[in-house]
């Protein structure tokens, strides 16, 4: 998962290149879709191990 900066859904559709729908054609605008944009500011939230940052970010902050 990604979270990004507000007005992203803007940003977004400004950096797009590329899109594909990668599964389920048929549910339209619900289907898995695949989209390569460039330049855009984003920060990982939830990493391969299953990490949230919403939820270790701020503890970590408050030992500081």
């Amino acid at each position: 998962m990604v979270g990004a900066p507000l007005a992203a859904s803007r940003l977004q559709a400004q950096r797009i290149v590329a899109c594909s729908v990668l599964a389920f054609a048929e549910l339209g605008p619900e289907a898995i879709s695949l989209l390569e944009r460039h330049d855009f500011p984003a920060i990982v939230v939830i990493d391969t191990l299953g990490a949230d940052l919403y939820e270790s970010g701020p503890a970590v902050t408050a030992v500081r």
